[in-house]
């Protein structure tokens, strides 16, 4: 990249992303363009908890974050064993990697994961494997919580169960991302990485 300077948007991937753009060269500018803010959810995790206990159920996983949510509020309704024990039994089906460490630490599996990009569309293919007709559903989301997968299953024959542990919303010191669009203007950043589709939604 020959020293140029890089913006990177995505607050949990910083140090990653900073690696990868200094590896090659790079100087990276990490200014984060969104915060994940919790939701009470618990409403919705105890439907899933339902769900997920039943014989043949299918959960959908597009976030580590999110199911790590998910199983705190299991903990906290006191029922993180049978969350556990329904998702050692149920068809888990993951979008990309974060979601899969979050299973590993806690000794569960994936049975099926996206291929890269790991992207809604990989999601989607991934999941035409699965038959639902007649299945319970729990689709655990991502800040966006956008239909796709949902409407996807449903209109399969399953009965979908969502869960949406967090959402997102713009930083609460917008100050860093003011300056990078007066050093883009300026010419002063050579790129942008995005790695949401999110983040038009806040401009």
């Amino acid at each position: 990249m020959g020293g140029a300077t890089v913006a990177l948007l995505e607050a949990r991937m910083e140090s990653e992303l900073a690696s990868l753009v200094r590896r090659h060269g790079g100087e990276p500018l990490c200014v984060p363009a969104l915060r994940e803010v919790e939701r009470d959810c618990s409403a919705e995790a105890s439907s899933a908890i339902d769900a997920t206990s039943r014989a043949s159920a299918v959960v959908v996983l597009a976030t580590g974050v999110g199911l790590a949510r998910w199983l705190t509020v299991a903990d906290g309704q006191g029922r993180g064993a049978e969350l556990r024990a329904g998702l050692s039994r149920a068809t888990i089906v993951c979008r990309g990697p974060k979601p899969i460490a979050v299973l590993k630490r806690e000794g569960l599996a994936a049975t099926l994961r996206a291929e890269p990009p790991h992207t809604t569309t990989e999601l989607l293919r991934a999941l035409e494997g699965v038959e639902v007709r007649g299945r319970d559903a729990v689709v655990v989301h991502d800040g966006g919580a956008i239909s796709t997968v949902p409407d996807a299953l449903a209109a399969r024959g399953a009965t979908v169960y969502p869960v949406r542990p967090y959402t997102w919303a713009l930083p609460a010191d917008v100050g860093p991302l003011r300056e990078l669009v007066a050093a883009l203007v300026a010419g002063r950043v050579r790129a942008v990485a995005v790695t949401t589709n999110l983040v038009g939604q806040f401009t």
